[in-house]
């Protein structure tokens, strides 16, 4: 009984998580990219990693897709996960140059709360080779609010997002608050602002404080979650881009936040009733 159990419940997180990726290969992500483009929608891709993954592979992944990024002359930028690399800082110096001979927007994402300040250092040290770099700042850290006026005065790209991961000090019931709080930090000094958020209102509240202070921002939304880019996009003028994960599925949002966060409850219900293809289907 328990094997069944337990093969039911890895069936179930099976459809949860394939649901939120392109498919497997970088073609996969293009083609979907491409098809996007014609909207006038920008792009980030990532490469997702696998069990078996080595930091070599993922090195090279990343390469790869930068390179197809400059040769389809899509509006892109690609996402790394520097726990994928170990934080290796020949790799990642090596994926900057290579980003900007492709002239390649680098984003890098939120990891666990113990890698934050390790992934600011290293963002730091890439901010010296190349000058287009985003670095996205989860709002549910307390920490949060030093290490956004930190990428403020690197002059980085700033991604605000609620975050998946939980840290110390954090009052789950505050995300609203708290995103705000950072928005409000960078309207007016920041280079560029990405809103990434599939919460319309809190969306629609951080963009107008944004436009209020003529800062330079865009609305971010993430495959497979339902999408009021486009909604916004008009109401603000203001680009959409869709954040493009492929490779090995996972569910990008934490299951027991929803206690806090209903709109979770909401996405996993259409996550097991909606396949890849019925997702996809939506958006082309």
């Amino acid at each position: 009984m328990n094997a069944i159990v337990r093969e039911m419940k890895q069936a179930t997180a099976n459809r949860l998580s394939s649901s939120h990726i392109a498919g497997s290969e970088l073609k996969d992500a293009l083609a979907l990219a491409e098809a996007i483009a014609v909207r006038g929608w920008k792009t980030t891709l990532c490469p997702w990693e696998g069990p078996s993954d080595t930091s070599s592979t993922m090195s090279e992944r990343y390469r790869q897709a930068l390179w197809s990024i400059r040769v389809s002359r899509l509006d892109g930028a690609l996402s790394l996960k520097l726990p994928s690399l170990n934080f290796c800082c020949e790799s990642i110096h090596s994926l900057a140059e290579l980003a900007a001979e492709c002239n390649v927007q680098l984003r890098f994402d939120a990891q666990d709360f113990e890698n934050a300040s390790k992934t600011l250092d290293m963002v730091e040290s890439v901010r010296l080779l190349y000058s287009d770099i985003v670095c996205t700042i989860p709002a549910r850290w307390q920490r949060s609010k030093t290490d956004i006026e930190r990428v403020v005065a690197m002059q980085a790209g700033v991604r605000i997002v609620k975050g998946q991961w939980a840290g110390p000090g954090e009052l789950p019931n505050h995300f609203r608050e708290r995103f705000l709080e950072l928005v409000d930090i960078v309207a007016g000094r920041a280079q560029f602002v990405a809103i990434a958020t599939h919460d319309r209102s809190l969306a629609a509240e951080a963009i107008g404080r944004l436009r209020q202070t003529e800062t330079p921002c865009e609305i971010e939304q993430m495959l497979g979650l339902p999408s009021n880019g486009p909604e916004l996009s008009q109401r603000f003028r203001i680009p959409t881009r869709l954040y493009i994960p492929y490779g090995c599925g996972y569910i990008p949002y934490n299951r027991s936040d929803m206690w806090h966060r209903p709109e979770i409850a909401r996405w996993l219900m259409r996550d097991l009733l909606l396949n890849r293809k019925a997702k996809l289907a939506q958006i082309l």
